[in-house]
């Protein structure tokens, strides 16, 4: 009975992030690295990671190409467009969208481990407008399935970010 109250108390849960974040091996096997002392900096850029990212087109958005930290921000990423004419949007380039996401969340994506496996995320993008939003691949980039976005439709892809190469994999749509 001590034990499974031990599991529910939030404090045990705080005490090992703690000691995940200082670098202690909680699970051997897995890539744990120190990121150094836990400050409010550092508390900050992983809550940031951890977060809901949420980006808006207007109605007069047209081709061209998104800007800096609408596709990066968050784990969870989400564009709502209600451009009318949106055409093609491309992304950034693989390396601009691995800068953005660096200065969103701090140098600590600069691990081994991220830097060879990856920074996944989920990115859905849903257009309210008229017209049909088709997303692109800038340098770098690789949409993998579907890339067009019909009016009142949002799909959701998984982004698998590098700082030379990222992946856009279309997983799901859905009717908004």
């Amino acid at each position: 009975m001590t034990l499974a109250l031990l599991f529910l108390h939030p404090g045990f849960w705080l005490v090992l992030l703690g000691l995940g974040l200082l670098g202690m091996a909680i699970n051997p096997a897995g890539p744990l690295v120190n990121f150094g002392a836990f400050t409010f900096s550092s508390a900050a850029q992983l809550l940031a990671l951890c977060s809901t990212y949420f980006s808006t087109f207007a109605a007069g958005v047209t081709t061209g190409t998104i800007p800096a930290n609408i596709l990066t921000g968050g784990l969870d990423v989400f564009l709502q467009s209600a451009a009318t004419t949106p055409g093609t949007q491309t992304t950034r380039t693989a390396a601009q969208l691995w800068a953005d996401a660096i200065a969103q969340f701090g140098p600590f994506l600069n691990d081994p481990a991220i830097l060879t496996n990856g920074l996944q995320y989920t990115l859905t993008i849903a257009q309210t407008g008229a017209g049909t939003f088709t997303l692109a691949g800038g340098t770098g980039v690789t949409v993998t399935g579907t890339a067009t976005i019909a009016q009142n439709t949002s799909r959701q892809y998984i982004v698998n970010l590098t700082p030379t190469v990222a992946t856009f994999t279309d997983v799901l749509s859905a009717t908004v």
